[in-house]
């Protein structure tokens, strides 16, 4: 199943509710979960989001917190959005945050 299909289906769970739909826990770099491929999908589907790893810190959100103890980190970052010095961690994908509108319908 691909990626996209796993969201859809949380999605369309959720939205059996009848309620508006908030996405808090979204971003996972290291294991496939990309601005590229989440963002146009709750746009889509008019899904609201935001992302509470924005700034590499004390937090250490940056890290994937699934890998073994005594590992190296993947090149990879987990969450954040910005290096400490305000630095973008990837221009495209703040390029694609700011960008972010829903379709319509």
């Amino acid at each position: 199943m691909a990626k996209t299909e796993i969201i859809e289906a949380v999605i369309q769970r959720c939205q059996a509710y009848g309620r508006p739909v908030l996405c808090t826990e979204w971003l996972r770099r290291v294991a496939g979960q990309t601005v590229q491929l989440v963002l146009p999908v709750f746009a889509r589907e008019r899904i609201g989001w935001y992302n509470w790893g924005l700034v590499a810190g004390r937090t250490q959100t940056y890290l994937d917190w699934r890998r073994e103890f005594n590992t190296p980190n993947s090149a990879a970052w987990q969450h954040d959005v910005f290096h400490a010095d305000g630095k973008p961690y990837d221009e495209e994908e703040l390029r694609l945050i700011r960008s972010f509108s829903f379709s319509d319908r």
